[in-house]
Protein backbone atom coordinates (compact mmCIF):
# COMPACT_ATOMS: atom_id res chain seq x y z
CA UNK A 1 0.00 0.00 0.00
CA UNK A 2 2.92 2.37 0.67
CA UNK A 3 3.94 2.09 -3.00
CA UNK A 4 0.56 3.42 -4.14
CA UNK A 5 -1.10 0.11 -4.95
CA UNK A 6 -4.29 -1.44 -3.67
CA UNK A 7 -3.51 -4.63 -1.72
CA UNK A 8 -6.07 -7.36 -1.02
CA UNK A 9 -5.69 -10.34 1.33
CA UNK A 10 -8.05 -13.22 0.54
CA UNK A 11 -8.51 -14.83 3.97
CA UNK A 12 -4.77 -15.67 4.30
CA UNK A 13 -4.96 -18.05 1.28
CA UNK A 14 -3.37 -15.63 -1.15
CA UNK A 15 -3.90 -12.12 -2.34
CA UNK A 16 -3.13 -9.53 -4.93
CA UNK A 17 -1.63 -6.11 -5.54
CA UNK A 18 -3.51 -3.93 -8.04
CA UNK A 19 -2.08 -1.25 -10.29
CA UNK A 20 -5.31 0.44 -11.35
CA UNK A 21 -5.96 1.31 -14.98
CA UNK A 22 -6.28 4.88 -16.21
CA UNK A 23 -9.40 6.61 -14.90
CA UNK A 24 -10.74 7.25 -18.42
CA UNK A 25 -10.33 3.62 -19.52
CA UNK A 26 -13.52 1.76 -20.32
CA UNK A 27 -11.66 -1.54 -20.78
CA UNK A 28 -12.26 -3.73 -17.70
CA UNK A 29 -9.62 -6.31 -18.65
CA UNK A 30 -7.12 -7.44 -16.04
CA UNK A 31 -3.56 -8.46 -16.84
CA UNK A 32 -2.31 -10.89 -14.20
CA UNK A 33 1.21 -11.47 -12.94
CA UNK A 34 1.10 -14.78 -11.10
CA UNK A 35 3.71 -15.21 -8.34
CA UNK A 36 4.18 -17.31 -5.21
CA UNK A 37 6.02 -16.75 -1.95
CA UNK A 38 6.39 -20.26 -0.54
CA UNK A 39 9.49 -22.43 -0.95
CA UNK A 40 10.44 -26.09 -0.85
CA UNK A 41 12.26 -27.22 2.32
CA UNK A 42 15.77 -25.76 2.56
CA UNK A 43 17.63 -29.04 2.96
CA UNK A 44 21.16 -29.14 4.39
CA UNK A 45 24.72 -28.03 3.70
CA UNK A 46 24.12 -24.40 2.77
CA UNK A 47 27.15 -22.10 2.58
CA UNK A 48 24.80 -19.18 3.37
CA UNK A 49 21.72 -18.82 5.58
CA UNK A 50 18.98 -20.23 3.31
CA UNK A 51 16.63 -17.44 4.43
CA UNK A 52 19.24 -14.68 4.74
CA UNK A 53 19.29 -13.41 1.13
CA UNK A 54 23.07 -13.00 1.40
CA UNK A 55 24.83 -11.05 -1.35
CA UNK A 56 28.12 -12.35 -2.75
CA UNK A 57 29.79 -11.54 -6.07
CA UNK A 58 26.65 -9.79 -7.31
CA UNK A 59 24.41 -12.77 -6.57
CA UNK A 60 21.73 -13.28 -3.93
CA UNK A 61 21.93 -16.60 -2.11
CA UNK A 62 18.87 -18.03 -0.41
CA UNK A 63 16.06 -20.55 -0.71
CA UNK A 64 13.61 -19.42 -3.38
CA UNK A 65 15.67 -16.66 -4.99
CA UNK A 66 14.80 -18.05 -8.46
CA UNK A 67 11.56 -19.78 -7.53
CA UNK A 68 9.94 -17.43 -6.94
CA UNK A 69 11.10 -14.54 -4.77
CA UNK A 70 13.52 -12.97 -7.28
CA UNK A 71 11.04 -12.86 -10.17
CA UNK A 72 8.28 -11.70 -7.80
CA UNK A 73 10.37 -8.76 -6.60
CA UNK A 74 11.49 -7.93 -10.16
CA UNK A 75 7.83 -7.75 -11.25
CA UNK A 76 6.86 -5.72 -8.17
CA UNK A 77 9.67 -3.19 -8.71
CA UNK A 78 8.73 -2.95 -12.40
CA UNK A 79 5.17 -2.05 -11.32
CA UNK A 80 6.57 0.43 -8.77
CA UNK A 81 8.86 2.08 -11.38
CA UNK A 82 5.93 2.46 -13.78
CA UNK A 83 3.81 3.99 -11.00
CA UNK A 84 6.57 6.44 -10.01
CA UNK A 85 6.97 7.52 -13.65
CA UNK A 86 3.28 8.39 -13.83
CA UNK A 87 2.39 5.57 -16.20
CA UNK A 88 -1.36 4.97 -16.51
CA UNK A 89 -2.05 1.52 -17.98
CA UNK A 90 -5.09 0.96 -20.17
CA UNK A 91 -5.84 -2.23 -18.24
CA UNK A 92 -5.65 -3.13 -14.58
CA UNK A 93 -2.39 -4.88 -13.71
CA UNK A 94 -2.84 -7.38 -10.89
CA UNK A 95 0.04 -9.20 -9.21
CA UNK A 96 -1.54 -12.36 -7.76
CA UNK A 97 0.42 -13.85 -4.88
CA UNK A 98 0.03 -17.50 -3.94
CA UNK A 99 1.30 -18.97 -0.70
CA UNK A 100 1.35 -22.72 -1.37
CA UNK A 101 2.40 -23.30 -4.99
CA UNK A 102 5.09 -25.77 -3.95
CA UNK A 103 2.55 -28.02 -2.21
CA UNK A 104 -0.38 -28.08 -4.64
CA UNK A 105 -1.79 -24.53 -4.78
CA UNK A 106 -4.91 -25.24 -2.72
CA UNK A 107 -4.86 -21.59 -1.67
CA UNK A 108 -5.25 -20.55 -5.31
CA UNK A 109 -8.29 -22.81 -5.66
CA UNK A 110 -9.81 -20.91 -2.72
CA UNK A 111 -8.66 -17.57 -4.19
CA UNK A 112 -10.35 -18.39 -7.54
CA UNK A 113 -13.67 -18.95 -5.73
CA UNK A 114 -13.48 -15.43 -4.24
CA UNK A 115 -11.90 -13.32 -7.01
CA UNK A 116 -12.42 -13.01 -10.77
CA UNK A 117 -9.43 -14.36 -12.67
CA UNK A 118 -7.42 -12.10 -14.99
CA UNK A 119 -8.16 -12.09 -18.71
CA UNK A 120 -4.54 -12.94 -19.51
CA UNK A 121 -1.40 -13.37 -17.42
CA UNK A 122 2.33 -13.93 -17.28
CA UNK A 123 4.16 -16.13 -14.77
CA UNK A 124 7.58 -14.72 -13.89
CA UNK A 125 9.13 -17.86 -12.45
CA UNK A 126 12.57 -19.46 -12.39
CA UNK A 127 14.93 -17.94 -14.98
CA UNK A 128 12.44 -15.19 -15.88
CA UNK A 129 12.03 -13.41 -18.30
CA UNK A 130 12.09 -16.47 -20.56
CA UNK A 131 11.03 -19.91 -19.41
CA UNK A 132 9.80 -22.27 -22.10
CA UNK A 133 8.34 -24.86 -19.78
CA UNK A 134 8.68 -26.38 -16.38
CA UNK A 135 8.80 -29.91 -15.15
CA UNK A 136 5.65 -31.66 -14.08
CA UNK A 137 5.32 -33.36 -10.75
CA UNK A 138 4.63 -37.06 -10.59
CA UNK A 139 4.63 -38.67 -7.17
CA UNK A 140 4.90 -42.45 -7.13
CA UNK A 141 6.46 -45.39 -5.30
CA UNK A 142 8.79 -47.89 -6.93
CA UNK A 143 8.27 -51.30 -5.43
CA UNK A 144 10.20 -54.46 -6.31
CA UNK A 145 9.99 -57.70 -4.41
CA UNK A 146 13.33 -59.50 -4.45
CA UNK A 147 13.88 -63.18 -3.97
CA UNK A 148 15.82 -64.42 -1.01
CA UNK A 149 19.39 -63.11 -1.01
CA UNK A 150 22.04 -65.69 -1.70
CA UNK A 151 24.18 -66.60 1.24
CA UNK A 152 26.92 -64.06 1.74
CA UNK A 153 25.33 -61.55 -0.68
CA UNK A 154 24.28 -57.97 -0.11
CA UNK A 155 20.73 -56.97 0.79
CA UNK A 156 19.21 -53.51 0.43
CA UNK A 157 17.20 -53.07 3.63
CA UNK A 158 16.02 -49.48 3.31
CA UNK A 159 16.47 -46.38 1.14
CA UNK A 160 15.21 -42.92 2.07
CA UNK A 161 15.85 -39.39 0.91
CA UNK A 162 14.43 -36.00 0.13
CA UNK A 163 12.25 -33.54 1.97
CA UNK A 164 9.52 -32.90 -0.62
CA UNK A 165 8.46 -34.61 -3.85
CA UNK A 166 9.18 -31.52 -5.97
CA UNK A 167 12.84 -31.03 -5.09
CA UNK A 168 16.12 -32.78 -5.72
CA UNK A 169 17.07 -34.50 -2.46
CA UNK A 170 20.10 -33.11 -0.68
CA UNK A 171 20.80 -36.52 0.87
CA UNK A 172 19.82 -40.15 0.26
CA UNK A 173 20.54 -42.89 2.77
CA UNK A 174 20.68 -46.58 1.88
CA UNK A 175 20.92 -49.33 4.50
CA UNK A 176 22.69 -52.40 3.10
CA UNK A 177 23.51 -55.58 4.96
CA UNK A 178 25.66 -58.57 4.11
CA UNK A 179 28.75 -60.48 5.08
CA UNK A 180 31.85 -58.29 5.31
CA UNK A 181 33.72 -60.12 2.56
CA UNK A 182 30.83 -60.13 0.07
CA UNK A 183 31.39 -56.63 -1.27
Amino acid sequence: ADAGFTCTNIDEYGGHIDFEEAADSDDPEIMGILCHLDVVPEGNDWDHDPYGADMEDGCIFGRGTLDDKGPTMAAFYAMKALKECGYQPKKKIRMIIGLDEETGSQGMHYYKEKVDMPDFAIVPDSDFPLVHGEMGILVFDLVKKFGKARKGGLALKKITGGNAPNMVPDKVVAVISGDRGSY
